[in-house]
């Protein structure tokens, strides 16, 4: 899952949109989210460890309901059907 800046949003002066990184940016989307919350239900429940098991499960409502988006979302899959010479396709 990756998250960027949405093209039909038009940031204020000074503010830029780019890609989270869940590791750096952990610390600020909890604060992000728990002010969210307590916005819109007068309290928070929303934890550090929250917010990296949503991230890592793709789990996408936490960061929506902080006005985050998924710009794209995609998923590879691999299966090893015999081993040997590895086929690409062209």
């Amino acid at each position: 899952m990756t998250s960027a800046s949405r093209s039909d949003v038009e940031l204020p002066d000074g503010f830029a949109a780019r890609v989270i990184d869940p590791d750096s940016d952990s610390d600020a989307i909890t604060d992000l989210c728990s002010a969210a919350a307590i916005a819109e239900y007068g309290t928070s429940d929303v934890t550090l460890q929250l917010v990296r098991e949503s991230y890592r499960a793709g789990a996408t409502r936490l960061y929506e309901r902080a006005g985050m988006h998924v710009a794209r979302d995609s998923r590879s899959y691999r299966l090893t059907l015999r081993e040997g010479r590895e086929i690409r396709p062209v």
